[in-house]
């Protein structure tokens, strides 16, 4: 069967429209940790000094407090708009299209603040590769409409990344999150014993995965189809380790912006893999 480049650019696409929607959802509805950062006695304290403030004062103000929740909002406008800049990049101004590099930078100020919680542990915030630089990938895509050895290399270091960081928590390298755990038991119906084997396991297959990338075509290809199912298989992973029937619409909304948030994770992959068959079957050129 043909592969034309619409069906990676597709791809690409739907993954930015989807993470950037996913982070205006959130915005909206349950906020983001941006207090985590004005908050910060050690960061903001220098600054409200040069500027004349006592940090008690700041501390306390229901301006500064009113203000977070602003540029919360903002934030989620910003991303909304992404979202809908990436649907029509076709057709938006190239200027317009330009909102994207701001939308990335977002994306990243939300890797780094949650980077800074984990006391800064680089896994916690190299685990966002793929999300951040989605945008930028689209972009790129869009101007040279089909990849260059260049941009290739970029998604196998974003994905090889993201895996990496991913399977360093699983394995417990850095301690691992109680909710990784918690969904493995809930999906699998495992013993909290044999949900952790399983999880060394996920995270020795994100190892190999993310070396066999690099390696000539049966290698990646094979990492590829594993990044896809791997990767849809833990974006989907809240929604159906705490569906609740007897709440399915309040459970399904309040997880489903997780899922869109990590669309990268299997449909970067995705458009790599259909990149290498269609070139392999059809002769598209790097």
């Amino acid at each position: 069967m043909k592969i034309n480049a619409g069906s990676l650019f597709w791809c690409i696409q739907i993954a930015v429209v989807a993470v950037f929607a996913g982070q205006a959802w959130l915005h909206f509805s349950v906020g983001a940790p941006y207090r985590a950062l004005f908050w910060d006695e050690t960061w903001m304290k220098p600054l409200l000094q040069l500027l004349g403030w006592q940090w008690s004062d700041y501390i306390q103000s229901e301006r500064v407090d009113a203000g977070i929740s602003v540029f919360t909002k903002v934030m989620g406008g910003l991303f909304a708009t992404s979202a809908l800049v990436a649907l029509f990049i076709s057709r938006v101004p190239n200027w317009l299209s330009k909102l994207l590099w701001l939308g990335a930078f977002g994306l990243f100020l939300l890797a780094f603040l949650q980077f800074k919680a984990r006391f800064f542990h680089a896994g916690q915030l190299l685990e966002y590769a793929l999300q951040f630089s989605s945008p930028v990938l689209l972009v790129w895509l869009y101007q040279t409409k089909l990849p260059s050895k260049n941009m290739l290399f970029a998604w196998k270091i974003a994905m090889s990344l993201t895996f990496i960081c991913h399977g360093l928590y699983a394995v417990n390298y850095y301690p691992r999150p109680g909710n990784f755990t918690e969904m493995t038991m809930n999906i699998l119906h495992l013993s909290e014993t044999q949900a952790i084997q399983g999880l060394q396991i996920a995270g020795i297959l994100d190892f190999t995965a993310s070396v066999l990338l690099f390696l000539p075509f049966h290698a990646e290809s094979l990492a590829l189809c594993y990044m896809v199912l791997w990767g849809f298989l833990t974006s989907i992973a809240r929604p159906w380790a705490y569906l609740q029937i007897d709440f399915f619409m309040e459970t399904t909304l309040r997880w489903l912006p997780e899922v869109l948030i990590r669309f990268p994770h299997f449909l970067v992959p995705l458009a790599l893999l259909l990149y290498r068959v269609a070139w392999k079957n059809d002769g598209y050129k790097h």
